[in-house]
């Protein structure tokens, strides 16, 4: 088939109506310019108003957007393939329809791979997280300018997220994603794509920013409850990662051993007790199958776990019997991390106080604060001592305290209303959080439930002059 235009960006779409604007515009944004684009969106039995959003895109872009759409859910797997049979792209990409792209990420991919299309199948980036949390992928690392990735060389370097690359459209239809397997799927397509070439193309400066939603049941938030991710989805990554590396490079290369060896950390972190005993027995020997063609020093350079997780990993590889004493050190760690946790917050409730002290001696109160900004009806978020501090300084003011937000809300006698973060939260111009240690977790909570500000009360004291 012919390339009739420059990319594909395949979508495969269940349940999520509510980021598909976000994520049309997004596409509509891309520098690369909608013409040089065709976009195949796959509603794959959605029972939301996922179609008539779509419906409604295809409209503004009859020629640009084809749209299918199944009667019952089959699967991303299974989506995907159907996209890719019938792509016009001369590359393709597969996004995830809750999930966003820098705004110049296609043109940039392109360019990458018209320039090096004798050299890799495939371009990647860097990867953030944002909603539920801000932070960047554990798999992230320096660039500075495009880069090639020898995957002989650089091993550490591994992609395991088919949604944050571009591919170009032949080498991708040399495999299928696997519709039976629903966790690692990408990461065992990809990576039999990047054995064909050993090389791929990282982007300096492009994004692509992964949603962890905030309501938790993304298919990735809820694999712990399926079956078939411990006995099916991890051995069916490494048989097909591990055939693909002998087929190519004639040995189990180091880059698919630390995949592999990265892949299997999160299992270990997790009980997997919906197994029977059973069932657990053939979980086990798929993991021990894996971790006897793994060397030691991969499992020990993983970054996604901690010391104890990897002595567990190589206890079970070697049959040692030393669950006790690992769950007695990871009881001794708990408590030294709660320790040092409580020391910190202590630190900075004393810090925020001496703060506020500072402030007092020099005769200046926070009610100039809220006046300024307008802030006539607060909430505060926190009922300890920092929040009746600011409560009895408000007392004869003109700022009200509408309420208090406190998850001991129901043993908390005030004399005025306290909810915790879980009620319906009465409209106020500000939420105040004096729980200042924990203000980033708090603020995220609050965004999804509240349209004003939250500020911390650090935040507030350093702002008075």
């Amino acid at each position: 088939m012919q390339p009739t235009c420059k990319l594909t960006i395949a979508v495969p779409i269940y349940n999520t109506a509510s980021y598909l604007k976000e994520l049309f515009l997004c596409i509509e944004n891309q520098t690369l310019g909608m013409k040089n684009m065709e976009i195949i969106l796959v509603n794959d039995g959605s029972t939301d108003s996922s179609a008539g959003i779509c419906r409604a895109f295809q409209k503004n872009h009859t020629e640009r957007v084809q749209y299918l759409e199944f009667t019952c859910n089959q699967g991303v797997s299974h989506a995907r393939n159907k996209a890719l049979d019938i792509a016009e792209g001369k590359y393709i990409t597969f996004w995830d329809s809750d999930d966003l792209w820098s705004p110049y990420a296609m043109e940039r991919a392109i360019t990458f791979l018209d320039k090096h299309e004798a050299e890799v199948d495939l371009v990647s980036c860097n990867i953030e997280y944002f909603e539920s949390t801000s932070q960047s992928h554990i798999l992230n690392f320096a660039v500075e300018e495009d880069l090639l990735i020898d995957i002989l060389g650089d091993y550490q370097k591994i992609r395991t997220s088919g949604a944050a690359c571009v591919m170009q459209t032949e080498a991708a239809r040399r495999f299928r994603f696997d519709e039976k397997q629903t966790r690692w799927e990408d990461a065992r397509y990809i990576n039999q794509l990047l054995l064909q070439k050993k090389t791929y193309g990282m982007l300096s400066g492009v994004r692509y920013y992964y949603r962890r939603r905030c309501s938790g049941d993304s298919a990735t938030q809820m694999h712990e409850r399926d079956k078939k991710n411990y006995l099916y989805d991890l051995k069916a990554l490494f048989d097909n990662v591990y055939k693909e590396s002998l087929k190519q490079c004639g040995e189990f290369i180091p880059m698919m051993q630390y995949l592999l060896a990265y892949a299997l950390g999160y299992f270990f972190l997790e009980t997997a007790d919906i197994l029977s005993e059973e069932e657990h027995w053939h979980y086990d020997t798929i993991r021990r199958n894996i971790l006897a063609h793994i060397d030691d020093p991969y499992l020990k350079e993983i970054p996604n776990v901690d010391l104890l997780t990897k002595w567990k990993m190589l206890a079970f590889k070697y049959n040692l019997e030393i669950g006790n004493e690992i769950n007695a050190w990871r009881r001794e760690e708990q408590n030294a991390q709660w320790n040092l946790m409580r020391i910190d917050r202590t630190t900075a409730n004393y810090n925020t106080l001496k703060r506020w002290f500072t402030l007092k001696q020099q005769n200046k109160t926070l009610h100039p604060y809220f006046v300024k900004n307008g802030y006539s009806r607060i909430a505060i978020y926190g009922m300890s001592d920092l929040g009746m501090y600011l409560l009895n300084e408000l007392a004869n003011s003109s700022v009200q305290v509408s309420y208090g937000i406190d998850r001991r809300a129901e043993k908390l006698e005030l004399g005025f209303p306290v909810l915790t973060i879980e009620d319906a939260l009465p409209k106020v111009d500000v939420i105040i959080v004096t729980a200042v240690y924990f203000f980033r977790e708090i603020d995220v909570q609050l965004r999804q439930k509240v349209l004003c500000p939250v500020i911390s009360l650090e935040d507030v004291l350093y702002t008075i002059e």
